[in-house]
């Protein structure tokens, strides 16, 4: 499995870390633990860090699709993201998505892992 998923009950938190390409075994085992966990919490925090990451092939893209629909429902419950790459373009793509969702969301290098799960951790 390429995708690592840890809940932190206590802080409302999901840690979630990609290295490679997400699979649909990956989808369909993370996206219920993950919305089970938004309807245990209503609202919580999500760090993303992403090391590696592969486009699905074209087997996989109604994943795509899936994973917009996803998105729709997490995202208003999700209040602190913190999204962790040292791959180029993900950082402006996830600015600019930031920028129009109500999610505080900021963006690290993986030199700064540290202080986004302290910032995380942390919000209120």
């Amino acid at each position: 499995m390429s995708v690592s998923y840890v809940e932190h009950d206590d802080l409302k938190l999901v840690e979630l870390t990609v290295d490679g390409a997400v699979e649909r075994a990956d989808f369909e085992e993370l996206l219920p633990r993950m919305q089970a966990f938004i309807e245990k919490h209503e609202r919580i925090r999500l760090i993303e860090i992403v090391k590696d990451f592969q486009w699905p092939s074209l087997d996989t893209f109604g994943m795509i699709w899936e994973g917009i629909k996803f998105d729709l429902y997490a995202i208003p419950r999700i209040s602190h993201c913190a999204v962790v790459s040292d791959i180029g373009w993900m950082m402006p793509v996830s600015k600019a998505a930031g920028s129009v969702m109500s999610t505080k969301l900021r963006t690290f290098d993986m030199s700064e892992l540290e202080e986004a799960q302290d910032w995380v951790r942390s919000a209120d």
